[in-house]
C-alpha cells in the first residue's frame, strides 16, 4: 500500500479541480494502485501520480490514460479537458494582462485618465468572456467536444 495522497481542494483552480474529479473517477473505480494503472495506462506510477495531485495539468495523452485505467469514458473526459484546459489558459492571460502586484488602485486609475479605465475594462471583459467560455463549454453535449480541432501538449502546465 502507497502512501496517502495529499488532500486536493477543487475549489483552488482548474488544475486542482480537475486533479480532484481524477481521483473521484478512481475511487469509483475501486481505488486501484498507482502500479497497477501504470500497468494498464503504459505511463510511469509517478506521471499517473502528479497527474491527479493538483499541481500541474495533465497532458490529453496521460489524462485518457488515467481514465482507461480507472474504466472511465474517454469522450467525456477529453470534454473535461478541453474543458479545464480553456479555463487554464483564460486564468494565465487574464494574469498576465495585469499582474496582482502592479494592479492600482481606484484613485490611481482615475487620476491616470482613460487609458487605465480602458485597461480595466478590457480585463472585466476578459473575465466576462472567460465565464461565457465556461458555461459554454458545460452545456455542450458530450459527443460535441472531441472534435474541436484543438491538439494536446505533450508536456503538463503549471498552473502558476
Amino acid at each position: 500500500m502507497g502512501r496517502p495522497e495529499r488532500p486536493v481542494d477543487p475549489g483552488a483552480g482548474p488544475v486542482a479541480r480537475f486533479a480532484y474529479e481524477l481521483r473521484v473517477l478512481r475511487r469509483g473505480a475501486g481505488n486501484p494502485a498507482y502500479r497497477h494503472m501504470a500497468g494498464q495506462a503504459h505511463y510511469s506510477v509517478t506521471t499517473l501520480s502528479v497527474a491527479a495531485s493538483g499541481q500541474h495539468m495533465p497532458s490529453l495523452p496521460v489524462t485518457l490514460a488515467y481514465v482507461r485505467a480507472c474504466g472511465g469514458d474517454i469522450e467525456e473526459w477529453t470534454c473535461r479537458w478541453h474543458a479545464a484546459d480553456a479555463e487554464l489558459e483564460c486564468q494565465q492571460a487574464r494574469r498576465a494582462a495585469l499582474p496582482a502586484s502592479q494592479a492600482p488602485d481606484e484613485a490611481a486609475l482615475r487620476s491616470r485618465g482613460p487609458l487605465w479605465l480602458g485597461v480595466t475594462a478590457a480585463i472585466a471583459v476578459l473575465a466576462l468572456v472567460e465565464a461565457i467560455v465556461i458555461i459554454m463549454l458545460a452545456r455542450l453535449p458530450i459527443s460535441s467536444c472531441g472534435g474541436s480541432g484543438r491538439t494536446s501538449r505533450g508536456a503538463a502546465r503549471s498552473p502558476r
